[in-house]
């Protein structure tokens, strides 16, 4: 999974003496659950339910009980007990008329020769519906109901998803529960209405106070709760199917999940995000058959910000922390870091303007060269891979990283062949420039803590490419601004001094150098002609960068945007 793993082997104790398992208590105590329609007879057909100790979740736990016709029969240790149930009202067509959640709080006293346990469906009276700014219909719910034991673990989790606007009713707590917790928290996506003006969406994820699910289950969120984001979904392949999913984390969770909502592309719209304090997010999107994610980040109420996706050109290069993604305790992989003389270079395959990165699976590359070359040694080499881990002298040295990558996917055209250069030097890593909550690869090719791990002084471009969101520029006068920073992880880096930027319209035959300006911090604005006779066809881009102590990049891009067609 992880670029440097050699081998994966279990932590097995060895010292000390083992403890006696302690006896599995005896699971001979009856209990009898009935399951209540909402017409309050028992429901007819099978209805699956959880039941679980909340004094230990080890002792008794079944999340997938039958109950036949609203009955099931069945023996535990004595103890404290959760069950739980969630189920739809079936209508003459066969379909949901409404989804409820049912739970039961009981005790199973040592002794007893019998329990019995109702989960009434008419007790879920508290429809979950939602208030925001501007109208917005439903277009999925997910309920998320955590019950946990006196030791905090999980004893039911239960995650229910919702699609097209099914009225949907929980039960409401009776009283906080004092045995273990109890997590319950809501996530709605909601659309605007077809006669909108301009498409927005709403991402909304709420939790009730901890112990209990809320009387009230009227969620009514105010412009101050929400972050707005103006997206931008660019594609230089017209109409092409994409599918976007916001997954949002309250602090106690550690995993989310979203229906994923299909749209056609190049497409602009608003998107609304709240939640409850302390929740986090990050995007998923599916282009054709390639999948892609942006970083997790903290949610921000009052923030707008402007995202682009797919904004080309779509290279190899870096990916970085989001801003605030420290307060999240999220654990950071350094790709580009010396850890003693263990040399890590690992790089995302394809990054788009905004550093959005696809995912390993499927992939889209037919041919892949690394390279790692030091003066007129190449000390590592292979096809097929996007990095590599390896052990180099100690003394400070001039390093070569060379890229080549080529890309077969009918889903785009452009950015699909790309060459990349990095030159840097390195030495022995004694000291830490990375945070604390990173980790680097050692020299035995383990993942292994920030301990004397910095990162390496590679230049990475960042690009914004004048073209419209169908990855087209018009012939005439044109520009692109790039900014260059390095690999995330160093610590005050030189400044990048120098850029050149070239255009190639006949595939990288003859290239043409733009005229450069530096904007400063990095920042270079590059202007060019194109000529008229280019229309229609695909240019390339010749990137190069340099900082003041001579780490650079040259980054080549083959059709890295196309030139529209003439007019009339």
């Amino acid at each position: 999974l992880f670029g440097g793993v050699t081998s994966v082997a279990p932590a097995v104790a060895t010292a000390g003496a083992h403890t006696a398992p302690r006896p599995a208590p005896r699971a001979d105590h009856p209990v009898k659950v009935t399951v209540l329609g909402p017409d309050g007879q028992p429901r007819p057909g099978t209805t699956s339910f959880g039941l679980a100790s909340v004094d230990d979740a080890a002792r008794y736990q079944e999340p997938n009980l039958q109950a036949v016709d609203g009955a099931a029969q069945l023996e535990v240790p004595a103890g404290h007990y959760t069950a739980q149930v969630t189920a739809p009202t079936l209508g003459s067509d066969g379909k949901a008329d409404d989804i409820r959640l049912a739970t039961a709080e009981f005790t199973v006293p040592d002794g007893a020769t019998g329990t019995e346990v109702v989960l009434d469906l008419r007790k879920a009276t508290q429809q979950v519906t939602f208030s925001t700014p501007r109208t917005a219909r439903e277009s999925q719910l997910i309920l998320d109901y955590l019950r946990q034991d006196t030791k905090e673990a999980a004893a039911i989790h239960t995650t229910t998803g919702v699609a097209g606007g099914v009225p949907t009713f929980v039960q409401p707590s009776a009283r906080r529960v004092t045995r273990g917790g109890l997590r319950f928290n809501v996530y709605t996506h909601r659309d605007a209405p077809s006669e909108a003006a301009e498409p927005y969406s709403y991402d909304l994820k709420l939790a009730n106070p901890a112990g209990v699910i809320a009387k009230n289950q009227h969620y009514t969120v105010t412009g101050r709760q929400l972050a707005t984001v103006r997206t931008n979904y660019h594609s230089d392949t017209p109409g092409r199917a994409q599918e976007v999913a916001r997954l949002m984390y309250l602090p106690y969770e550690t995993g989310g999940g979203a229906l994923s909502q299909l749209f056609k592309t190049p497409a602009r719209r608003t998107e609304y995000i709240g939640g409850s304090p302390g929740t986090s997010y990050h995007d998923w999107l599916k282009a054709g058959e390639r999948r892609f994610v942006s970083q997790k980040q903290p949610l921000t109420p009052g923030r707008t910000t402007t995202v682009d996706w797919l904004r080309g050109p779509l290279v190899p290069g870096f990916t970085e922390p989001a801003r605030g993604a420290a307060t999240l305790g999220e654990t950071w992989y350094c790709a580009a870091c010396r850890k003693g003389d263990a040399l890590t270079f690992s790089l995302a395959t394809v990054t788009d303007s905004a550093g959005h990165k696809d995912l390993a699976f499927p992939s889209d590359i037919s041919s892949s060269h690394f390279a790692v070359v030091s003066g007129d040694t190449t000390l590592y080499e292979s096809d097929g891979i996007s990095g590599g881990v390896l052990t180099v002298p100690p003394e400070k040295a001039a390093y070569k990283v060379v890229y080549d990558q080529t890309r077969t996917n009918g889903d785009f055209r452009q950015s699909l062949t790309t060459h990349t250069e990095w030159t840097f030097s390195s030495g022995h890593s004694g000291g830490k420039t990375v945070p604390d909550d990173w980790t680097c690869v050692s020299e035995q090719g383990e993942y292994d803590g920030p301990d004397a791990c910095s990162a390496l002084p590679v230049v990475v471009p960042h690009y914004q490419l004048g073209a419209a969101l169908d990855g087209t520029s018009p012939a005439g006068e044109d520009h692109l601004v790039v900014r260059f920073g390095h690999a995330p992880g160093a610590v005050a880096p030189p400044a990048v001094t120098k850029a050149t930027v070239e255009v190639s319209f006949d595939g990288g035959e003859r290239w043409t150098k733009a005229s450069t300006t530096s904007l400063g911090k990095g920042r270079f604005r590059a202007y060019w002609t194109t000529p008229d006779a280019a229309a229609g066809r695909d240019a390339s881009l010749r990137v190069t960068g340099t900082d003041a102590d001579g780490n650079a990049v040259t980054q080549t891009v083959k059709s890295a945007f196309t030139v529209a067609p003439a007019q009339g």
